[in-house]
C-alpha cells in the first residue's frame, strides 16, 4: 500500500498511544465502511484532559516530535484540531483494509500529499484524491473530516453506502460513555492467523479520566474460557507473591484484576481509584528516573529506590556469610 496511509497511520497511533456538542465518537462511527469487522476510537479531546496524560505524555519527547511531524506531513495540529481518532479493519484478506478517520479535515497542500503524488477524482459531486503509485489508497475531506483508506471504501462513504452492521453499531452504541478509548468487534481473519480460534463482539474500554477502569470481554469457546480461568488464576497467584511487586506496592493492585466467565463470554475488568493511579504513576516516574540515571543502555530497574523487599510476617531476617553464594 502507499507510503503515505502507513506513515500517518503510524505517526497518529504514536501520537495517539503515549498519548459534546462537538462531533465525537459516537457520531464519527457514521463514516466507518459496511464491512468493519473491529475498530478502535480515541477520544483525544478527553484523553488531553486527564491527569496521567498531563503529567506522563503532554510534556514527553517523543508525543511533542510526534505532534510536530504529523503537522509537518499533513497539516493537521493533532493538539488543537483532532478531537477523535477512528480507526478500523476491513473485511478482507488484503493487510491493506484499513480505514483511519481523524475529524479534521486534511491540507491537501500539505508536504506530504504532494511528495506522496495525488490525482483528484470525484463522485456524486464529491472530491477525493487517489494517493501513491499503486493508485489503490485514497483520501478524502468530507464533513470535516480525514478519511484515508482504500479508493473503492472511498467512494462508498461519499455516497452514503457506509454504515455498519446492527450488531457492531449496538455495541458501539452501549459503550461506556466516560472512556477515552473503545475498541469493539470481531478480527477479521487475516489478524488471527495461527490462532486457536477467533474471538467475536469484542468489547474494550479504557477510562483514565479519575484512576483507571478497564474493560475487556469476548465470545470465546465455553472450552477456552474455562481454560482461561483456570490459567488466570496460577498466574495471578504468582503475581500476587512476587516480592518485587511487593516491594513496589503493587501486589494490591494486582488483586483487582479480575476474570469472570460466563459460557463462552470472558470479561478481564481492572479498578484503580484516584491515589492508586497515582501510585502507579509515582512509580513508573521513578522508574524512568532510574533508568535516565544509569544511561540509556542500562536494564530498567525492577524495583525503585529505597524500597526494600519486606520480609513475611513472623520471619526473622539472617545474614549470610560473605561465603555464601
Amino acid at each position: 500500500m502507499f507510503n503515505f496511509r502507513i506513515s500517518v497511520i503510524s505517526v497518529v497511533a504514536m501520537v495517539a498511544l503515549t498519548a459534546n456538542a462537538w462531533a465525537g465518537p459516537k457520531d464519527d462511527v457514521a463514516f466507518l465502511p459496511s464491512d468493519t469487522q473491529l475498530f478502535f476510537q480515541l477520544d483525544f479531546e478527553g484523553l488531553k484532559k486527564t491527569p496521567i496524560f498531563r503529567e506522563m505524555v503532554s510534556k514527553n519527547p517523543m508525543y511533542v516530535s510526534g505532534l510536530a511531524e504529523v503537522k509537518k506531513m499533513t497539516g493537521i495540529d493533532l493538539n488543537t484540531d483532532v478531537k477523535t481518532v477512528t480507526m478500523g479493519l476491513l473485511k478482507s484478506n488484503s493487510p491493506d483494509a484499513v480505514i483511519v478517520i481523524i475529524d479534521a479535515p486534511l491540507k491537501v497542500d500539505s508536504p506530504a500529499m504532494k511528495e506522496a503524488g495525488i490525482e483528484k477524482r470525484t463522485i456524486a459531486g464529491k472530491t477525493y484524491y487517489r494517493v501513491g503509485s499503486s493508485k489503490d489508497g485514497a483520501v478524502a475531506n468530507f464533513k470535516g473530516r480525514t478519511l484515508l483508506t482504500q479508493e473503492k471504501r472511498i467512494r462508498e462513504i461519499l455516497t452514503g453506502k457506509s454504515g455498519l452492521p446492527k450488531g457492531l453499531a449496538k455495541l458501539a452504541a452501549e459503550r461506556n460513555p466516560k472512556a477515552q478509548l473503545w475498541v469493539f468487534g470481531t478480527p477479521p481473519e487475516r489478524a488471527m492467523q495461527g490462532a486457536p480460534f477467533r474471538p467475536e463482539n469484542v468489547y474494550g474500554a479504557i477510562d483514565v479520566s479519575t484512576g483507571m477502569n478497564i474493560i475487556l470481554a469476548a465470545d470465546t469457546t465455553p472450552e477456552f474460557a474455562s481454560q482461561a480461568m483456570a490459567e488466570f488464576t496460577r498466574e495471578k497467584s504468582k503475581l500476587t507473591g512476587n516480592p518485587q511487586l511487593k516491594a513496589m506496592g503493587l501486589s494490591a493492585m494486582v488483586e483487582k484484576v479480575k476474570l469472570t466467565s460466563k459460557g463462552k463470554r470472558i470479561t478481564l475488568s481492572l479498578s484503580l481509584n484516584a491515589a492508586e493511579m497515582n501510585q502507579v504513576t509515582s512509580i513508573i516516574k521513578m522508574m524512568m528516573m532510574a533508568q535516565g540515571s544509569a544511561g540509556p543502555n542500562s536494564p530498567m530497574p525492577m524495583a525503585p529506590p529505597k524500597m526494600p523487599v519486606p520480609p513475611p510476617t513472623g520471619t526473622t531476617i539472617q545474614k549470610k556469610s560473605p561465603k555464601t553464594p
